[in-house]
């Protein structure tokens, strides 16, 4: 009898309906064409494609990739907001990225995700310069971002750090200003 109750209890639970994994709300509400604050950046921009983990932002003339938790609604002005807004209630601008990115020790990969991230970055905010410090070892990262460099877009021209900086162990980027 004890074993009969426990099976119709377990029927009963099986009965009941499995409930819908949950889903990031962003997912749902995102579509290509909205416009999207992506948080790491702090910029606006609009939506190109939507993925699986990450979208691609057109911000200005740029487009970026940028991961789904990254993305947020853009900020609305209040509907009484002065024309000028008094300098302390303005939004302080998101400090500029890192002169230089260490990528000693990780993958080639990981590394060219890692650059592409942090040169969306420093273009954004204008610097004119990146240093990417890579390490000598067996010389196949070097290569890998020397050849990513080459037809990357924010690009100038590169070369590799004086003796002072490191040498073959570092790339200096001179990034394109318009």
């Amino acid at each position: 009898q004890e074993i009969e109750r426990q099976v119709e209890a377990l029927e009963d639970r099986a009965a009941l309906p499995e409930p819908e994994p949950l889903r990031p709300e962003r997912e749902r509400t995102f579509r290509p064409g909205d416009r999207v604050r992506v948080g790491r950046l702090g910029v606006e921009g609009v939506l190109l494609e939507v993925g699986e983990e990450e979208a691609e932002v057109q911000v200005g003339r740029l487009r970026l990739r940028a991961r789904l938790e990254d993305l947020a609604p853009p900020e609305r002005a209040p509907e009484t907001a002065p024309s000028r807004p008094a300098p302390s209630s303005a939004p302080a601008a998101p400090p500029p990225p890192p002169l230089e990115i260490d990528l000693r020790g990780q993958t080639v990969d990981e590394a060219l995700v890692a650059m592409e991230r942090h040169l969306d970055a420093a273009y954004l905010a204008g610097l004119p310069f990146l240093r990417v410090i890579h390490g000598k070892g067996t010389g196949r990262l070097r290569e890998a971002i020397r050849q990513a460099l080459r037809g990357n877009p924010y690009v100038r021209s590169f070369e590799a750090g004086s003796p002072a900086e490191g040498g073959d162990g570092v790339t200096v980027v001179r990034l394109a200003t318009d």
